[in-house]
């Protein structure tokens, strides 16, 4: 279980990130259903798997994918040589095909990710976006996000 000593040495980046920001109990193990077992204690009603899709062994409610509306499905190629875990066709099994970005297709859920604060690494500090300091007048943002749904 993450909690607020878990460095990302141990968990990783996005499961301490989640944590951090939402306070919402986060569980990290190789074998998905053990991470399940360790949240179901919690009472927890909702669990979410980033990059689940493919763990057929974890039983699902419903399930969700996060398609870049940008760049689709890349090269259509699998990984390590693309963006792709599973076959494009998979997708007419699921239940919600969520579109970040770009150009919705038919039956596909648009979602717009807009950045809210600025965090400056070095030295730490936040700008957060208010009337003096919009964020879309930057030249130059680098946005670092790993966070999807499945």
């Amino acid at each position: 279980m993450v909690d607020e000593t878990t460095g990302t040495d141990k968990a990783g980046d996005e499961p301490v990130l989640i944590y951090q920001r939402t306070g919402a109990p986060v569980a990290i193990s190789p074998v998905r259903s053990d991470a399940v077992k360790a949240l179901l204690p919690l009472g927890v009603d909702i669990i979410i798997t980033d990059d689940g899709l493919q763990h057929y062994k974890l039983a699902r409610d419903i399930e969700f994918v996060i398609v870049d509306g940008e760049r689709r499905f890349g090269n259509e190629h699998y990984m390590p040589f693309g963006p792709l875990r599973e076959q494009t066709d998979r997708l007419s099994s699921v239940d919600f095909v969520v579109c970040n970005g770009g150009e919705t297709k038919q039956g596909e859920v648009a979602m717009t990710l807009k950045p809210s604060e600025l965090v400056n690494l070095k030295p730490a500090s936040v700008l957060r976006q208010n009337r003096w300091h919009r964020l879309s007048h930057l030249r130059a943002l680098v946005i670092h996000s790993g966070f999807s749904i499945h």
